[in-house]
């Protein structure tokens, strides 16, 4: 009679327009929770809905998925947090938890300011935030699900939350960090800056979580514990579920219960986080610029290809030359003249010399050089020839000089590219490194390292072998060693790239640092299209890292600074360039240079410009790094291939994993990006969000904070397959006959396809089960809607 009346009064409200809240008011057995007061009192029922909540409160300020199969709401009126309200729903809108911190809440169990029950805790009371007494916790209506039988409650919690962590994490988070607000700002006794969540900080998280570790163990690790974070509160040996509180948002929140947080600069970020691993529950406040490296610039894409590509090349060297292969396969002989013999190298050290060399090359944005047996027997005669003047005469090495008496005419034409009395090969460029020591070294890349190097004070050691290493139209490279003397040749055209308007060392790309010595020059020389003015021509080098600024404006010649520009006056080799050293310039990995030649006259147009490039340091080797990561990887994805392309689907779930070598470094942090965000986003823990469909690769990368090493892969997408939800046996409707066959294939009496099996997992936890077979059966019968 009660409730007849109740609804009676509720149409009188209604016919007259009055403007009324509705209050429902209900028996004790079935009040869940009352909150509020006046306009705003509210009881929640069994009965109630969410729609009869928000006739009260208003519309929810927060609404996240609930692990019970529905929705978590949040509801305040005002910017106080007054008449708070939190409920999370079953798959069918039933309300099945309710929670408070509003002090003029009361449950079916028990309300705020009630003494703290340290015995006869209640199975799925939640948990209570403990000051002096109750004064928040959140409640289940554990009657609605399973007859009241927690135990399959928790399951039920339990399996719904392990099928999507992610998703119900991130609701945990949000609806903690909320909660945690409210409770600061009404309690009164802290700092009431509130926190946010943040998406990115959470997935960067899970990264650190996949490496055994923690955003918290990080900042501790890398010293920025008092800028950058402030514990709110931890517990242990938190079980998702249990007899006495699941884990749930006011858990969160009370971990801050009487901690005051620091107030960092920008945004005060929440991290609520539960670690499956280990049981634990943490909360934090962390600084918004907690990952960004003073100093540190982001590579352009070009730059990372340039990068991997010379590191790639630069291991190959490093294998090739240090086997245990020896030098030469034939010893050069410089006894006498008439006997001298060039000697021959290995083809694994002429491969490695090579491979070096192109390291250096790629890296710069050049094409590799190539070799053929011919250009290297004339470096081997050249450098023998070399070698016994050197040795024997007592003479200068020079690049072009008369035959030694009793030296055979074929030996010497043979030295220099002369065959059937024509030049074939030499005569473009050479190089020539001597040594008081034996030039072979410990490893032939020193002997490479000498051929390029540039310390001295001389204006001709300034960019003459870097010129021919370097140069982009030279197409073929030759190398000789004999004792004192190593040469290479360069010939041949590269073709088209011949137009590429600049030379520069340190390169227009990434600059090894392997390969710089302690002081050397830095090197502009335009080949096209841009002419050096004498009365014009000056350079900027600004380091992008530190804001440092070098200016060079007139020549100058001393111990710590130089500046000269080179015309068409000079040498033809040496012509249209610019050349640079300041002793205070102190490149290291990771510096990026933005080189500006002023005062250019471009060919085309005649007028004065100004031509900008970068200049990127790194090591080719990342051991050179103190204890970081020396090789990163992608984890081979499970999908289909086509080459070295990966295809993906529409609305397919993919995580990609990254595997690194050195799992106990301190900063293991990574970095993953998409090239393309609007077709595949790439969550910071490898996880994909496939978007649109794209025949063009997106490439994926993930990249070390540390050095920059990296490793990417590229998927293209299409449409994914036609098929009904459920429709096992793809007749075109979901029913029993589904649950049957589907069963069968359980029980091993028929064989399921992979896309039937990819049908029958409604829930997508990636596994056909009977947990499917279930909500197919609930789908038939009408207990839910969709899957």
């Amino acid at each position: 009679m009660k409730k007849k009346l109740i609804a009676s009064l509720m149409v009188i409200v209604l016919l007259f327009g009055l403007s009324f809240n509705i209050v429902v008011n209900a028996e004790s057995s079935d009040l869940l929770i009352s909150v509020g007061t006046g306009n705003y009192h509210i009881e929640v029922t069994t009965t109630t809905t969410i729609d009869d909540i928000k006739k009260v409160l208003g519309e929810p300020k927060l609404t996240t998925p609930s692990a019970f199969g529905g929705e978590a709401y949040a509801f305040y009126t005002d910017d106080n947090y007054s008449n708070y309200l939190y409920i999370e729903t079953l798959e069918d809108g039933q309300i099945f938890s309710y929670g408070s911190i509003d002090k003029t809440f009361k449950t079916n169990t028990y309300s705020y300011g009630d003494d703290y029950p340290y015995s006869g805790r209640m199975p799925l009371c939640g948990y209570f935030a403990v000051d002096g007494g109750i004064n928040a916790g959140i409640f289940y209506n554990r009657y609605a699900l399973f007859n009241g039988n927690y135990f399959k409650i928790m399951d039920f919690y339990e399996e719904n939350f392990l099928s999507d962590v992610d998703k119900y994490s991130i609701s945990l988070s949000k609806q903690g960090i909320l909660m945690y607000n409210a409770l600061s700002k009404q309690r009164g006794n802290r700092d009431t800056t509130p926190l946010v969540f943040d998406e990115e900080t959470f997935y960067i998280n899970e990264q650190f979580k996949e490496f055994g570790t923690s955003i918290d163990e990080y900042i501790k690790e890398m010293d920025l514990m008092v800028a950058h974070r402030k514990a709110l509160g931890a517990k242990f040996s938190i079980e998702i579920s249990d007899a006495y509180y699941m884990i749930n948002p006011c858990m969160f929140a009370d971990l801050a219960n009487d901690n005051q947080y620091t107030v960092f600069e920008g945004k005060n970020i929440g991290l609520f986080d539960y670690n499956l691993e280990t049981k634990e529950l943490s909360a934090y406040a962390i600084s918004e610029d907690v990952f960004e490296r003073i100093g540190k610039v982001d590579y352009t894409e070009e730059e990372k290809e340039k990068l991997d590509k010379g590191r790639e090349e630069y291991k190959l060297a490093i294998e090739t030359l240090e086997n245990d292969d020896p030098v030469y396969e034939i010893e050069p002989v410089i006894d006498t003249p008439e006997g001298l013999v060039a000697g021959k190298l290995t083809k694994s050290k002429q491969e490695g010399i090579l491979q070096y060399v192109n390291a250096i090359r790629v890296a710069g944005g050049l094409p590799k050089f190539q070799t053929n047996d011919r250009i290297n027997e004339v470096a081997q005669h050249k450098s023998t020839l070399l070698s016994y003047r050197a040795v024997k005469l007592g003479l200068d090495i020079a690049h072009g000089f008369e035959k030694p008496t009793g030296v055979l005419d074929s030996f010497y034409d043979t030295a220099f590219g002369i065959k059937d009395g024509m030049v074939d090969v030499g005569g473009y460029a050479e190089n020539i490194a001597t040594s008081n020591g034996d030039v072979k070294y410990s490893t032939m890349k020193m002997v490479i390292h000498n051929l390029i190097a540039d310390e001295s004070n001389e204006l001709w050691a300034t960019f003459g072998h870097r010129l021919a290493l370097l140069s982009s139209e030279h197409k073929y490279m030759g190398f000789g060693i004999s004792p004192y003397v190593a040469v290479n040749e360069f010939n041949g055209y590269q073709g088209d790239y011949y137009n590429e308007c600049i030379e520069a060392w340190p390169s227009k790309g990434v600059t090894f640092l392997e390969t710089t010595t302690q002081k050397f020059a830095w090197t502009a020389r335009f080949i096209d299209r841009y002419t050096v003015q004498k009365d014009k021509t000056t350079a900027t080098v600004k380091c992008l890292n530190t804001g440092e600024k070098w200016e060079f404006t007139e020549y100058e010649m001393s111990t710590n600074k130089k500046y000269v520009l080179t015309g068409n006056d000079t040498i033809s080799a040496w012509s249209n360039k610019v050349i640079m050293y300041d002793s205070s310039i102190i490149p290291q990995a990771g510096y990026v240079y933005e080189v500006t030649i002023h005062g250019l006259k471009d060919d085309t147009t005649g007028q004065d410009v100004d031509y900008t490039y970068r200049a990127v340091f790194e090591y080719a080797d990342t051991s050179n790094y103190a204890d970081t990561i020396n090789s990163i990887e992608i984890e081979e994805p499970e999908l289909d291939k086509d080459g070295e392309i990966y295809q993906a689907t529409l609305g397919q779930e993919i995580k990609l994993n990254v595997k690194i070598d050195n799992t106990e470094v301190i900063d293991k942090k990574v970095t993953w990006t998409s090239s393309n965000e609007d077709v595949i986003e790439v969550k910071q823990n490898g996880k994909l969000v496939i978007k649109k469909v794209t025949d063009t690769p997106v490439i994926i990368r993930v990249s070390s904070d540390a050095n920059g090493l990296s490793d990417s892969i590229e998927i293209v997408v299409k449409e994914a397959p036609k098929y009904l939800k459920g429709d096992i046996n793809q007749d075109g409707i979901v029913n029993v006959n589904d649950v049957n066959y589907g069963m069968r294939g359980i029980v091993g009496k028929v064989t399921l396809t992979d896309l039937e099996e990819q049908i029958g997992d409604v829930n997508e936890d990636g596994i056909f089960n009977v947990n499917d077979i279930n909500m197919i059966m609930r789908f038939i019968v009408g207990k839910i809607n969709n899957f």
